[in-house]
């Protein structure tokens, strides 16, 4: 997880501050993209630890989040095949191969690009399983892989990041955000990137970067979620709240949403109001103990002590 940069640990090759990886129990420079070995306190990494940890109500991958199709604008699921321009439209495969040219740019597609794409999807498919059974360092080798095929691929770089996100990895993590998007502004790079903003306690630009998804794609629940979240940890509960009740508006079935609402609303004191959002989460997750424990929180704020 990413820490601060810290002035009494400097790189031996460029002496840029290092930044303190905790999940890795190691300092990386971000100049030089290498881990270095310091001699540090506990102290310190105790430091780092609690600025970085994530919070409950933060989604910690994208797995929510889809593309849309281009030219059908239906969503492209995991597990469907699916066509990449080289100006990093996303499109089914077959939709693709029915009207051979990109609804965007307008370039017309070869066959040879067809059977390019083959090779690129089974490596991002590899990758994708390797994801999905949480093998993290077999899924960046098929990503980087992919990347060798396809090196202007938008799709390629942000699971690329969201992998170096899941592993704590944030400073990379980003970079590889901010590749995809110098390809495509993608409503789901904006997303996955303002998530490792948020777990990097970078608040300001957390909430820009979500900002940035909504006006890309406004219909998407996970994104008002996410800005939710952003505005509670900024003391912004009110506006929180709303983001809250246009995510349920959206997706009125998750308990995570409910969660966050009942945080911000518990914020403020509305004790009942907190109260009702927890039950909600409750009936949809009965053993879900940050839900229980918030219950218990609000109980003991009413003087319910037995309860």
């Amino acid at each position: 997880m990413g820490g601060g940069g810290s002035a009494s640990h400097k790189c031996t090759q460029c002496t840029n501050p290092l930044r303190y990886i905790g999940k890795y129990d190691a300092w990386y420079c971000r100049i030089c993209k290498d881990y270095r070995d310091v001699d540090d306190g506990v102290a310190d990494k105790k430091e780092a630890n609690s600025r970085s940890s994530i919070p409950t109500v933060v989604p910690q991958s994208s797995t929510a989040v889809q593309e849309r199709c281009h030219i059908c604008l239906g969503f492209i699921s995991d597990e469907s095949e699916y066509f990449e321009c080289e100006c990093g439209n996303f499109s089914h495969d077959s939709c693709a191969r029915r009207v051979d040219k990109c609804s965007v740019c307008g370039k017309e597609h070869t066959r040879k690009e067809f059977l390019e794409g083959k090779g690129f999807f089974v490596l991002m498919e590899r990758g994708r399983i390797a994801f999905n059974k949480n093998k993290y360092d077999e899924a960046l080798n098929w990503y980087n892989e992919a990347l060798k095929v396809k090196q202007k691929s938008a799709h390629a770089w942000n699971y690329k990041g969201t992998i170096l996100a899941q592993q704590g990895r944030y400073d990379m993590a980003l970079e590889c955000y901010d590749s995809a998007l110098e390809i495509k502004k993608s409503p789901v790079t904006c997303y996955n990137k303002a998530v490792t903003l948020l777990n990097m306690n970078m608040l300001r630009e957390t909430l820009n970067c979500i900002i940035d998804a909504i006006e890309l794609e406004s219909e998407d629940g996970w994104f008002w979620y996410l800005k939710g979240c952003t505005l509670s940890k900024m003391d912004r509960s009110i506006e929180a709240i709303e983001c809250y009740d246009r995510a349920l508006t959206l997706i009125s079935d998750s308990p995570l949403i409910w969660f966050g609402k009942g945080a911000a609303l518990m914020n403020l004191d509305r004790l009942g109001e907190a109260m009702k959002c927890y039950e909600q989460a409750l009936v949809m997750d009965p053993g879900n103990e940050d839900v229980l424990y918030a219950t218990g929180r609000v109980l003991l704020a009413e003087s319910k002590t037995d309860e």
